[in-house]
């Protein structure tokens, strides 16, 4: 079964990554949500982390065009409301490994509550 991953160049998405292509005798298929406004966009250094773990690597980009109209149907496409903006990226990367075949893609949600990779968790 093909292997895949969300990788937004993180250190928790990056170590799942690692783990999961250290353990496959094919690329890995990562996945990133790039964005068209330089202060958010990740690209770059998903790419380069890409390269270095000799992933197979798929970067689409999201337009805040994309996201709005997107805003709409986040009721549709979630069971119960949340309070996270990653809602908006997580459709696009899920549909984008769905097209590539992948039953499964894991990610590193949650590395940073759980290790306070973000100051609001201290």
């Amino acid at each position: 079964m093909p292997l895949g991953a969300f990788h937004s160049a993180g250190i928790d998405s990056s170590l799942i990554a690692a783990l999961l292509q250290r353990q496959s005798s094919q690329p890995l298929h990562t996945f990133t949500i790039d964005f068209d406004e330089a202060g958010f966009t990740e690209g770059p250094y998903a790419r380069a982390a890409a390269e270095h773990l000799g992933t197979s690597h798929c970067k689409m980009l999201l337009t805040s065009a994309d996201a709005r109209a997107l805003i709409p149907r986040l009721p549709q496409l979630y069971c119960e409301p949340f309070a996270d903006f990653s809602q908006l990226p997580t459709h696009p990367v899920c549909r984008a490994a769905r097209q590539a075949g992948l039953p499964v893609a894991l990610s590193g949600d949650g590395g940073d509550e759980f290790f306070g990779g973000f100051t609001r968790y201290f």
